[in-house]
């Protein structure tokens, strides 16, 4: 579990902060959204998650962050691995249409 919350400050970190209008590409948001969703699956309580987007240099993109992780947070946790990978893949790609329907 520790790992995943590595992974998911690592990749929080290394998206680019947001200039004023500019967005995040659908990839970054995918893969965003997937590794939340990975953490939901692993028993990361939510304020541990977000405890690494509430920083100055996060500002810009706490919001949309934040909304990520609530909607994957209202998803069940499932028990079996078949699943809970089923879950991750499914929810990095909903939020990768979100996006592309948004750029149109």
């Amino acid at each position: 579990m520790r790992i995943l919350l590595i992974v998911a400050m690592l990749v929080l970190t290394s998206v680019p902060v947001m200039a004023e209008g500019e967005l995040l590409s659908c990839k970054e948001v995918s893969d965003l959204a997937s590794t939340m969703m990975e953490c939901r699956q692993n028993g990361v309580p939510i304020a541990e998650l977000l405890s690494y987007v509430d920083t100055k240099e996060m500002a810009d993109i706490r919001s949309s962050v934040t909304a990520i992780a609530i909607e994957a947070y209202e998803e069940p946790n499932w028990s079996t691995e078949e699943f809970k990978k089923k879950s991750v893949v499914e929810f990095g790609n909903r939020w990768y249409m979100l996006c592309l329907k948004g750029h149109n």
